[in-house]
């Protein structure tokens, strides 16, 4: 069975009479770098680092290896041409890799492919083309961000105008969702403060509300001793403190 770090053979010398060839493997360290190797020397080389000659060749020297040693009356080679095609499907590869990286989701449509990102509090999507073999080709076609999700047909949506996919709005898939949801939840509790609320007027203390109308269980379960319930009428409504640095403090947020 092949290796499937194995990218080429560098044939070395025939065998006999055959048309078979003694030869030393280039081998991938990863997606960015490979090496040859043999018993007297290791040649490590970076893809980018290697540079065509004057008629467009990669060529490498592996004098280095020191094959002589193993094989003193051959007349072996001093250098092998790396073939093109091998460092393009190796370009190609590490290209897609860096699209795929950091992508929260990624979503086949229509023909293209869709990868998705959460950038700070923006939710960036990208638009692909795919091949005949259904293989990505890693050029952006088009790319829309967007800081908020819309409930369109009673579904969660954003706006992909940009995208130019036939209709303005896109579903999101679930998981998109969720994570997107939750970072547009995080960074609206960051917010999060005290604001003056009002005067009573059975007691004369002054009382704050909370910024936010909902905010997590376990962080209400750890301030609601200090709110009383105003009910819905009047000025004065829902649940509002009088011990504003208390709850501050354990919160963490501020007092407008």
């Amino acid at each position: 069975m092949a290796d499937p770090n194995g990218l080429y053979k560098i044939k070395l010398y025939r065998m006999g009479n055959s048309n078979n060839f003694h030869s030393i493997p280039v081998m991938a360290i990863d997606d960015s770098s490979f090496k040859i190797a043999s018993g007297r020397g290791k040649i490590i080389l970076r893809d980018e680092d290697l540079k065509p000659n004057e008629d467009g060749k990669y060529i490498i020297n592996i004098e280095s290896l020191d094959l002589k040693y193993f094989y003193p009356n051959v007349d072996l080679p001093k250098s092998f041409e790396m073939p093109l095609e091998v460092l393009e499907r190796r370009a190609h590869k590490r290209k897609v890799n860096a699209i795929k990286k950091g992508a929260i989701f990624t979503q086949d449509y229509k023909e293209k492919r869709l990868f998705y990102y959460i950038e700070g509090e923006k939710l960036i999507i990208k638009l692909f083309d795919i091949d005949e073999e259904g293989k990505l080709i890693p050029e952006v076609r088009r790319e829309t961000t967007t800081d908020r999700i819309e409930v369109i047909h009673n579904r969660k949506a954003v706006n992909v105008k940009k995208l130019k996919l036939g209709h303005p709005y896109l579903e999101l898939p679930g998981e998109v969702a969720q994570k997107f949801e939750k970072v547009l939840r995080d960074a609206e509790l960051r917010t999060l403060t005290l604001k003056p609320a009002g005067i009573s007027m059975l007691n004369g203390k002054k009382y704050y509300k909370l910024s936010l109308e909902n905010i997590p269980a376990g962080m209400w379960n750890e301030v609601k001793s200090y709110f009383e319930d105003f009910g819905q009428e009047g000025t004065m409504t829902g649940f509002l403190t009088c011990e504003p640095g208390k709850v501050a403090e354990i919160l963490k947020i501020s007092i407008e």
